[in-house]
């Protein structure tokens, strides 16, 4: 299951020297979460946010205020210790290239329209070939989309707001149907 964390105002720390820490960190800055980064040897200081903590690892009562935390040094010490401690403390864990110390996993995004995000997972296997599907898969995403898009979040809330479920409800019909109407239209007014 593919699941999409709304991160604003989520402590998050990050640990690690490498700029995969600071890459990972900016983008969780860009996604509004509250950016801890632990680092003994990290050099410049990060900015746009981020808080620098010059140690190797937080300590335990950091962990119980934390929601996810990222392990990015590939160090098996480390990475066992937060392990052991992540389901004391109640936050998700993700170590990079070591799945079986993992909560989760990255996943490349893209969001080709407004509303429209793509993501794509290769369990880890390759996050190169995610990234590549992924850019594919965004370059095929067009205006009608998107259109298509915003007349199923219209007819959503209107069911929603006139207290109807929008569960069993058939999407697909409707889907195709303001897809044939919209492309109907934008051909009627290429020839006009």
């Amino acid at each position: 299951m593919i699941v999409s964390l709304r991160l604003s105002g989520v402590k998050v720390l990050v640990i690690g020297s490498s700029q995969e820490a600071l890459d990972r960190a900016y983008s969780l800055i860009h996604e509004g979460a509250k950016v801890v980064l632990y680092s003994a040897n990290l050099r410049p200081n990060p900015e746009g946010g981020i808080r620098l903590v010059k140690k190797e690892r937080p300590s335990i009562r950091e962990l119980f205020t934390a929601r996810v935390v990222i392990a990015t040094d590939r160090n098996p010490r480390v990475n066992s210790w937060l392990f052991r401690w992540r389901s004391v403390c109640g936050f998700f864990l993700n170590t990079l290239d070591e799945k079986e110390t993992c909560d989760f996993y990255h996943m490349s995004t893209r969001t080709p329209q407004p509303g429209i995000t793509l993501a794509v997972s290769t369990s880890g296997a390759s996050p190169s070939f995610a990234k590549s599907l992924a850019n594919r898969l965004a370059a095929t995403i067009t205006t009608t989309d998107f259109e298509v898009l915003q007349g199923l979040a219209e007819m959503r809330s209107t069911l929603i707001a006139d207290g109807h479920s929008t569960f069993g409800y058939n999407w697909h019909d409707a889907e195709q149907a303001l897809r044939c109407r919209i492309t109907g239209l934008n051909t009627s007014q290429k020839a006009s």
